[in-house]
């Protein structure tokens, strides 16, 4: 239930960034498959895109109204989808 994202390494297990940006509690987390970008979303509508390698804010996502429940990338990771307790989804 926190608001904020922590990436690790899986070689060494060393925290490499920590993430804050979101208001509410991190409902989904998701790496692109190519794995240069990591998509999260929150209990408040909030939906960000990071770079995955510097964890710097890549573009903010907003649309939904309510909680984003998950998030899939389409494999080729050129497409977000995301799903929200508002009863939509979109694509990004």
């Amino acid at each position: 239930p926190s608001k904020f994202v922590r990436i690790y390494s899986t070689e060494t297990g060393e925290l490499l960034h920590e993430i804050t940006k979101h208001t509410e509690w991190i409902y989904s987390v998701a790496f692109s498959p190519d794995g240069v970008l990591l998509a999260t979303t929150d209990r408040n509508g909030g939906m960000f895109v990071w770079e995955a390698e510097t964890a710097r804010e890549y573009q903010a996502l907003p649309g939904h109204t309510a909680a984003i429940c998950d998030v899939s990338w389409r494999a080729d990771s050129n497409v977000l989808a995301s799903c929200s307790e508002d009863g939509t989804i979109r694509l990004w």
